[in-house]
């Protein structure tokens, strides 16, 4: 009652803030449901590339974020405007989007949400060529998802930072992170992700120098992929293994590897990769002094990069088009190719120039709205405070003057309670020694017969089978329930070290329905206890490797527990007092038994 009634003075308390003003605002849960509307649909805008209407919805969510004031939801807020400013190419409105959200989890503790702001930082400032400070990010994420034990996240983020430590030229240090991600990737049985580390790691060992492990890696990663991959991933591995033969002079082979690359991105309509394998093609050629084709290969390179504005790629054909119309003599041709050459090269030039000085306009734009931001949110955060301030100071007497009412009766109720705890527990203490001594009084036999000390041995473990129930009863909180997987374990147990076989039998257990009332666990267990007896004592003594397998889950009606074990020959609920005690017992629970001998001997028992 104490803990209620605090928790819901504490969520009045939160629940509690002002505007920018210092006026008493009041989130309300519609609020709160109307802002998560938004961002889940900003989230599906983006994933179908609908950017337009996606902006339009930031936008709204941005401006509710701040009035709900839910700081985990503004931090969402800006994390999916990150997002769509980072397919829209925007990589630095992004990284100020990212970083804002950051600094919010750090100040909320969500370290969660700080993994997943850090990796998205690294996407970015990758995609930007500032990769010390995309590693720097990656690894402050690592070093989280490794705290929290997210096995899927720390592969996907050292298969990230493998990649930007082999753009950094440190290919040892990004092998040892893709090697980790491959490792865990297989661990979850993710194939297909096995497949980009592989691929990743062949990339290293090239760097490396390594040119034999490099194709083992892009080989394993092809062979990966042309079962559960798509073509446009199967034609990458294609091209990364025809450019290590190439770097080895097996010109042929890199050749057959770049055709077969040539013909999946093609099917699949990607230009740009296509434009990418042709130059390959061409370079071949070229080593080969097939000039001709070299033109052949160029010229459909730069019909593809000029239709899709591909400007870096149309620079370096026309390079080796100048070079090529020189080597074959055509120098009229090479004039106009180099002229062209000279005019693309000067308006990259002009056009990367216009990008560096609207980079740096941008970069001051964004200081100042971003600075703008901090001191508004900052603002509306030190009025909330001292609101809450005021409740909290109003909340904590009333809270006191609560404690002080109920606690005097809580203290009464707590005191019976206890007397009725101690007296339940020293009940079920006194039938656990009782059924304990009666089992030691039946191992006490000694000048018996074989066949008697076997009726005593199955008479002991049926006491130890109640006992068993009481013993773990005396022991936990909860007195009307039974925890059946343990229980079920050591009567297993028990029985194994009665006939002999503890270190020789295969045990398995799939118990998914654990917790039982004590009436219908007592029956279940000594049913459970007739049918182990027989069957160590029959079944699996001649049994080569033995093997028992116990499954407790829930059935349509009610429960069914299942008991397998693998000796040719079983007297389980057969006759004797054993089979008829079985059958009484099912009768008690309203259950029905049913005995499969099937590769074994396994017994069945539905009840409700």
């Amino acid at each position: 009652i104490i803990q209620f009634i605090i928790g819901f003075l504490i969520l009045v308390t939160i629940s509690c803030n002002v505007d920018s003003t210092g006026s008493l605002h009041h989130s309300s849960f519609e609020e709160e449901q109307g802002l998560k509307d938004l961002l889940d649909s900003s989230a599906s805008l983006i994933r179908k590339e609908k950017y337009n209407g996606a902006i339009l919805v930031l936008d709204s969510a941005l401006k509710l974020a701040i009035n709900v004031a839910n700081d985990s939801l503004l931090a969402i807020t800006h994390n999916n405007t990150g997002s769509l400013n980072y397919w829209l190419g925007n990589y630095s409105r992004s990284i100020r989007h990212y970083e804002r959200a950051l600094l919010l989890d750090r100040e909320s503790g969500d370290s969660s949400g700080m993994a997943i702001r850090l990796k998205n930082l690294g996407l970015c400032y990758s995609k930007k060529g500032e990769f010390e400070t995309s590693v720097d990010n990656y690894l402050e994420a690592l070093s989280i998802v490794r705290f929290t034990n997210q096995k899927s996240e720390e592969a996907s983020l050292n298969n990230s930072l493998g990649n930007v430590l082999n753009q950094l030229e440190l290919f040892k240090r990004g092998l040892e992170h893709l090697v980790e991600a491959e490792t865990i990737w297989r661990g979850l049985g993710d194939s297909l992700r096995v497949s980009f580390a592989l691929g990743n790691q062949g990339n290293s060992f090239l760097g490396l120098g390594e040119f034999d492990k490099a194709i083992s890696s892009h080989e394993q990663a092809l062979e990966i992929k042309e079962h559960v991959a798509s073509k446009s991933s199967i034609s990458i591995s294609l091209n990364n293994i025809g450019e290590v033969y190439f770097k080895l002079g097996r010109y042929d082979l890199a050749q057959n590897y770049f055709l077969r690359s040539l013909e999946l991105r093609s099917q699949k309509g990607e230009v740009k990769g296509v434009a990418i394998v042709l130059h390959n093609l061409a370079s071949i050629a070229i080593q080969q002094k097939r000039f001709k084709e070299t033109i052949k290969y160029l010229r459909r390179a730069d019909e593809i990069a000029h239709s899709e504005s591909l400007k870096d790629i149309r620079v370096e054909n026309l390079r080796l088009q100048k070079m090529m119309y020189a080597k074959m003599g055509e120098f009229q041709k090479a004039f106009e190719v180099d002229s062209e050459y000279d005019e693309l090269k000067e308006i990259a030039f002009s056009t990367q120039v216009v990008k560096v000085q609207e980079l740096e306009l941008e970069q001051e734009e964004n200081y100042k709205e971003a600075y703008k931001s901090q001191f508004e949110l900052s603002e509306v955060r030190r009025g909330r405070q001292a609101f809450q301030s005021r409740v909290q100071q109003v909340i904590i007497i009333a809270a006191i003057l609560a404690i002080i009412i109920v606690g005097y009766f809580a203290y009464t109720l707590r005191q019976k309670n206890r007397h009725i705890e101690n007296l339940i527990r020293e009940l079920h203490h006194r039938v656990k020694n009782h059924l304990g001594m009666i089992s030691g009084m039946f191992g006490a036999q000694t000048d018996l017969s074989i066949a008697d000390t076997a009726v005593l041995d199955e008479a002991k473990t049926r006491v130890e089978a109640v006992n068993g129930i009481h013993r773990r009863l005396y022991r936990q909180d909860e007195y009307e329930y039974v925890n059946m997987k343990e229980y079920l374990e050591e009567l297993v147990d028990n029985n194994a070290l009665v006939f002999g076989l503890f270190n020789r039998i295969e045990k398995h257990f799939e118990i998914h329905e654990q917790i039982m009332d004590i009436d219908k666990a007592i029956s279940v267990g000594l049913i459970a206890n007739e049918v182990l007896t027989n069957a160590f004592k029959y079944g699996l003594q001649d049994t080569q490797k033995p093997m028992l397998k116990i499954v407790l889950e829930k059935a349509l009606k009610g429960y069914k527990m299942v008991i397998f074990n693998n000796a040719e020959t079983d007297k389980s609920a057969g006759g004797g007092f054993g089979g008829e005690l079985i059958n009484r017992l099912a009768l008690n629970l309203k259950g029905q038994i049913q005995i499969i001998k099937e590769g074994g001997f396994q017994f069945e028992l539905t009840f409700p």
